[in-house]
């Protein structure tokens, strides 16, 4: 199935997940309650169910919400990777790591939107219990796939905010009751969400016509290797993460040119690019990253450029820092950029690019990592030198013979920092999992405190759900 067709086909998912979720528009505020007719049209074949389950993905796609941007956007000025340049309030705040609960993005972008999302995931989960319309195998998929979105969503919820509900129901009155849980009682759960897609999901992508846009059984162990290494359960992170570097025939590392493109083999999930006026290439985040003007000048959505300490860590012989990092000059002013996604709103020419969730480099990183704090430290620099061998730098096994397990962490901390940026939010995530937000942060920002490695919770959540109380330290 060709790109454009598949996409073609969001139109009857959004459709569809609007009959079957009115006016979700956060976590216990939803206009209209689900009724057993529009239950009977959308699971009423394996068409309109897979359609349905297609229309989940729309509240996190570029260009609309959270993985569209604003987790790239905001992660990286929260951490160390950008600089804000247009100087727009809600972006100054995360700049300056000074972020106020009344904070216009985060309502939307960070809570409504995500809790839209499960609301709708969940909607799928119950709409499939008891159903003989849909075919045996396609329902176990759906019924995973939905999982696998209630646990990513919950796992940047978790990331960003702390203590957070945990929401299996569509139920309002339900939902009304929860309280906010704390990260040692959220993981559990995305856990067990995640294994049991694990285990009923395909593990192909042939509910999207084989592109790389809804996910599969891959999808899910990727995301628990990511969340075992979070949770510092070394054993199952390496696991996971070899389970899903052992599936060549789905997966291999791609030259640095076709990471992010839709045909990457790399690629373990993608977000499609919906492109609501034209049917161009154009990449969401290559609008928000490549300057062709002078930063907020008038390049719409280019609001920030990389900091200059970023590019230092860069040796000349590593290919990363051509391909995947641009420089834009005027007068005497240079600026630096990402430049993953090529295509952009002034240059429409290459090969269509998704958003990238999840790819394999980082299930490398993943279990050189794991092996490393388990002290296996020849095979940890041996993933971390397919990450190098890729770009061409110099083979750590090379450069630092009998490298300790301090000196080896340190330097996968580092090599994260260079694959990964402003990817998802990952930096932001790492400085904080690993204990170093203070140690990097409180240098290099002036209003930095302690506290500021969770975001508030929005104002007006917070008088809409006295369960949410008490708010996050340091608001």
């Amino acid at each position: 199935m060709k790109l454009k067709t598949y996409r073609a086909k969001y139109i009857i998912s959004v459709i569809l997940i609007g009959f079957l979720t009115s006016g979700c528009e956060d976590l216990v505020e939803i206009d209209a309650p689900r009724t057993e007719t529009v239950r009977e049209t959308v699971f009423s074949s394996d068409e309109t169910a897979n359609a349905a389950m297609g229309g989940i993905y729309i509240p996190v796609m570029p260009p609309f919400s959270l993985f569209g941007g604003s987790a790239e956007i905001a992660g990286g000025l929260l951490s160390d990777e950008l600089i804000n340049q247009p100087q727009d309030e809600p972006y100054i705040e995360y700049a300056r790591n000074d972020v106020q609960p009344d904070n216009s993005t985060i309502a939307g972008k960070f809570w409504s939107e995500p809790y839209a999302a499960i609301y709708n995931a969940n909607s799928i989960v119950e709409g499939l219990v008891g159903n003989d319309q849909v075919s045996f195998e396609l329902r176990n998929h759906l019924r995973g796939e939905a999982l696998f979105m209630r646990g990513l969503l919950h796992f940047y919820l978790v990331n960003i905010f702390g203590a957070v509900p945990y929401v299996e129901s569509t139920d309002i009155e339900v939902s009304n009751r929860l309280g906010r849980e704390e990260p040692a009682q959220v993981y559990p759960k995305i856990i067990r969400d995640l294994e049991e897609a694990e285990l009923l999901m395909f593990e192909d992508y042939q509910v999207a016509g084989g592109e790389r846009v809804r996910a599969n059984r891959h999808a899910a162990t990727a995301l628990l290797a990511r969340v075992y290494l979070y949770t510092e359960d070394w054993s199952n992170a390496e696991t996971a993460g070899s389970n899903v570097i052992d599936a060549t025939e789905l997966y291999s590392m791609e030259v640095l040119e076709n990471v992010f493109t839709a045909e990457s083999r790399e690629s373990i999930l993608q977000l499609a690019s919906i492109n609501i006026f034209n049917n161009a290439n154009k990449s969401p985040l290559g609008d928000l990253f490549v300057l062709t003007d002078s930063p907020g000048f008038p390049a719409p959505g280019t609001i920030a450029s990389l900091d200059v300490d970023f590019m230092a860590l860069f040796d000349t012989d590593d290919a990363r820092r051509s391909s995947w990092l641009g420089t834009f000059t005027s007068g005497a002013s240079t600026w630096y950029y990402s430049n993953k996604y090529k295509n952009h709103q002034f240059n429409q020419v290459g090969p269509p690019e998704n958003t990238v969730i999840l790819r394999l480099a980082e299930q490398f990183l993943i279990r050189a990592e794991a092996r490393a704090q388990q002290n296996n430290i020849p095979g940890a620099v041996a993933d971390i030198d397919v990450i190098r061998a890729r770009a061409g730098a110099t083979l750590l096994a090379d450069s630092i013979p009998g490298i300790s397990q301090t000196q080896l962490l340190a330097f996968i901390a580092q090599e994260r920092q260079r694959e990964l940026f402003v990817e998802s939010g990952h930096r932001w995530f790492d400085l904080k999992r690993t204990g170093r937000a203070d140690e990097v942060l409180a240098p290099r920002k002036a209003d930095w405190q302690p506290t500021d490695v969770l975001l508030p919770i929005p104002e007006s959540e917070l008088g809409r759900n006295a369960n949410l109380l008490p708010q996050n330290e340091g608001y």
